[in-house]
């Protein structure tokens, strides 16, 4: 039997490897531009090695190979992108820009305003059976022109249609990112400049980077965009903040429910950065005077009125607003009523922001939120449902004497005398006129020095809303 020739390891391969080959050997120009050579590189192809093979290979190649390098955990490469959208150079081409910075706070604070942006670049397609269905293959459309980027934006309610095409150049830039070093640009390059889906998530990441180096009380940072798109969802941040974020109706907001929140308001993706940008690393409840300082602070000055007039008795507040007894309150009778007390703030924002039905009504419930919502019933009460004797002794010594430290010289703890014990505190607070539980106060108060007596430091501690001394 007469051998047959043995072929040659070339001739084995396929005609596009052969091609692909011959190319990087007549071609060095090429191969040089690639950085590699075309042919050793398709040899040497990891995914088609064995774990023998890959091993031997990498040690030839020495630790930092460049196959090494790619197999690596995209979190290395996630994080270098992040730090090329960190650069200066980088956050002053969004933040210096006001047409990019007002297009970014538009696309956040619209109700999946980003997901509406991709979708734009989601063809139609037909299958079989003439059904239709959103195609999602090989990155959606080809592309959008600058003439079309327009219309649409406009279509989906973006203002400014000058903006919207300085922000399609904006966005053409990522694209010559994305396509620098590559061959065949030229060549394949359409006639008209377009943007593709790529391109545009690209932008987004670089949006977000950049946002997430802003301060929350800077006017592009996330939390100031999230509180606008609050308020122009329901008219006041406190509202939105009753309603939408606070569901379980105790002043406080945990991250979960949060998250949770945004994704009902239709800014999911948002949710983590805006938390971010308000806590920095911080886990602990959110408090609305960290959302939104400025409607806190008029907030604040009216829970500090009820506090001076009526010791924060939000009962005995509601009955002196309510005059008539009708359970409700008109915006005309709460600004007479709040007049009396003094405040002086604004009254129309913190109705607003307490009427929770929107429909001009203040009830009981809504009024006593205040009381969950203000630092100061946190720090004087520990909340509105912190219920009981040393509540109801609060509240009173506030409305009734004016303060901790005319109770302490009406009881005899001035004049030298530092500690009292606690039926004698319960009968002094009696005979004052205290009508609530005098002795499970006096009992409250002198466990915080051991059960049996109560100095004059912690009951004023105590009675003022801070830490015993």
């Amino acid at each position: 039997m007469v051998p047959l020739p043995r072929k040659s390891e070339d001739e084995f391969a396929s005609p596009g490897a052969r091609s692909r080959a011959s190319t990087s050997a007549s071609s060095p120009d090429l191969a040089e531009a690639l950085g590699a050579d075309v042919g050793t590189a398709f040899r040497l192809d990891p995914a088609r090695m064995t774990y023998s093979q890959r091993a031997e290979h990498q040690k030839d190649q020495g630790p930092h190979s460049e196959d090494e390098h790619c197999t690596r955990s995209p979190t290395s490469f996630q994080k270098r992108t992040e730090n090329y959208f960190h650069r200066p150079s980088s956050v002053s081409r969004l933040s210096a820009n006001p047409a990019i910075t007002q297009f970014t706070d538009w696309a956040s604070s619209t109700p999946n305003g980003w997901d509406q942006l991709h979708q734009m670049f989601v063809r139609e397609d037909t299958n079989p059976a003439g059904g239709t269905y959103m195609d999602n293959g090989n990155q959606g459309m080809r592309g959008i022109v600058k003439k079309r980027w327009v219309i649409l934006l406009r279509n989906k309610g973006y203002p400014n249609d000058e903006g919207a095409a300085e922000v399609f150049d904006e966005i053409l830039k990522e694209s010559r990112i994305e396509q620098k070093g590559k061959l065949g640009d030229v060549v394949n390059a359409p006639a008209e400049p377009t943007i593709t889906l790529a391109f545009l998530k690209r932008f987004e990441r670089r949006a977000v980077s950049v946002n997430a180096t802003l301060t929350s009380r800077d006017e592009q940072s996330p939390a100031s965009r999230f509180v606008k798109l609050l308020v122009r969802e329901r008219g006041s941040s406190l509202r939105a903040w009753h309603l939408d974020l606070d569901g379980r109706g105790t002043g406080r907001v945990a991250l979960v429910d949060f998250t949770n929140a945004c994704r009902q308001l239709g800014v999911a993706s948002q949710g983590k950065l805006v938390w971010s940008n308000l806590r920095r690393g911080k886990v602990t409840p959110l408090e609305f005077h960290e959302l939104d300082p400025k409607e806190a602070s008029n907030l604040e000055d009216f829970a500090e009125t009820l506090w001076c007039t009526v010791g924060f008795d939000l009962a005995k507040a509601w009955l002196f607003l309510d005059t008539n007894n009708q359970n409700y309150l008109s915006f005309d009778e709460f600004k007479a009523g709040v007049k009396r007390l003094g405040f002086d703030g604004d009254v129309r924002l913190i109705f607003k922001g307490l009427d929770s039905a929107g429909l001009g009504r203040m009830t009981r419930a809504d009024f006593e939120y205040v009381g969950k919502v203000s630092r100061m019933g946190h720090k004087r009460l520990g909340g509105i449902n912190t219920k009981g004797a040393i509540t109801d002794l609060i509240t009173w010594v506030q409305r009734e004497l004016g303060g901790a430290h005319e109770l302490i010289v009406k009881i005899g703890l001035g004049s030298g005398v530092k500690r009292i014990v606690v039926g004698d505190l319960a009968a002094r607070l009696t005979a004052l006129g205290f009508e609530g539980d005098a002795l499970q106060a006096a009992a409250r108060a002198a466990r915080l020095e051991g059960g049996t007596h109560v100095t004059a430091d912690t009951l004023y501690s105590l009675l003022s809303g801070g830490k015993p001394r």
